[in-house]
């Protein structure tokens, strides 16, 4: 996990409830510490969703997408910051208009219907927030990756950003990412 903040009271507090055999390692400094990590994906492993968002961008002639992440205690949360087109770094907003096509909204609503959650708001919300959720939904699986499923839940703190290769599927991460503002008032 990249940029990772543990509660010191609460490891403390496990290891006295279940012992070193449980708990092992350092005591946590209580600062964010940076651990590096790296992974793959793979597009067949992802939704139908985020996989259809991500033949999109491939198709619009995407080779990389920076997503920014952070999270804790009961909240993970991921952000698209920039999809690189053609060499050029590309606001998220300005891809999902160019790559909002009728072909893909009802690819994209055909599947949310399936899911008793989106069902409904598959058939009501407008083209682009159909694309929009879906490229939400491709940039928090690609963090997963690196940070697990329903990353930044436990009793520690985190953030970064990372770069996705769409080509390879290589996933790296960034160790000079920038710790999100809202995050200074929780320090």
């Amino acid at each position: 996990m990249p940029f990772i903040k543990m509660d010191a009271d609460a490891y403390d507090e496990m290891l006295e409830e279940l012992g070193e055999e449980v708990i092992s390692g350092p005591r946590p400094s209580g600062e964010f510490e940076y651990q590096t990590v790296e992974g793959k994906f793979k597009t067949s492993k992802l939704s139908a969703q985020a996989r259809l968002i991500a033949d999109a961008l491939r198709a619009a002639g995407a080779t990389t997408f920076r997503i920014a992440y952070d999270g804790g205690y009961d909240e993970g949360f991921s952000h698209p910051e920039t999809i690189t087109i053609n060499g050029k770094p590309t606001d998220p907003a300005a891809v999902v208009k160019q790559i909002t096509t009728p072909a893909l909204v009802t690819a994209l609503r055909e599947e949310y219907k399936k899911q008793k959650w989106s069902a409904e708001s598959a058939a009501t919300s407008a083209d682009a927030e159909i694309v929009r959720d879906a490229f939400d939904m491709l940039a928090y699986e690609i963090a997963s990756v690196l940070l697990g499923d329903g990353f930044g839940t436990g009793e520690y703190q985190l953030y970064g950003a990372l770069t996705a290769d769409l080509k390879t599927g290589q996933v790296t991460d960034d160790e000079n990412a920038e710790k999100p503002s809202s995050m200074d008032s929780i320090d």
